[in-house]
């Protein structure tokens, strides 16, 4: 009897482990790709409107499309970029108010590149 409780044991353990590792790689596909270094960072809560929104230059060609977008996906402003950043001018100031706005940067077919990304305005 001890030779079967051992090895209804080592199964046990051997059945407990793989679950463990299936359950991590379930969970590393939900998670998706890791954060991209934006700027301002996605989720961030800001006391004032950025005055530009910049990301990695490998996350996007030198000549893109910058979309500012209202949370309900409305377009509040669009500029055509050289590079991997841009200030916003003020007419786009003027249409962000408090609470979230997106952004998202597109190439020149149009297909995202990049986003949406969130920051929210505090009151």
């Amino acid at each position: 009897i001890p030779a079967a409780l051992a090895a209804s044991l080592a199964v046990l353990v051997g059945v407990g482990v793989m679950l463990r590792q299936r359950d991590a790689g379930v969970a590393e596909t939900l998670r998706g790709q890791a954060p991209i270094a934006t700027q301002p960072a996605d989720g961030a809560r800001l006391a004032k409107v950025p005055l530009r929104l910049a990301w990695p230059c490998a996350a996007a060609p030198a000549a893109a499309t910058v979309d500012l977008l209202a949370v309900d996906a409305s377009l509040l402003w669009r500029g055509e970029v050289e590079g991997c950043a841009v200030s916003l001018p003020t007419a786009a100031h003027a249409r962000i108010g408090e609470g979230e706005t997106l952004w998202r940067v597109l190439d020149a077919n149009g297909a995202t590149l990049l986003g949406p990304i969130a920051f929210h305005v505090e009151p």
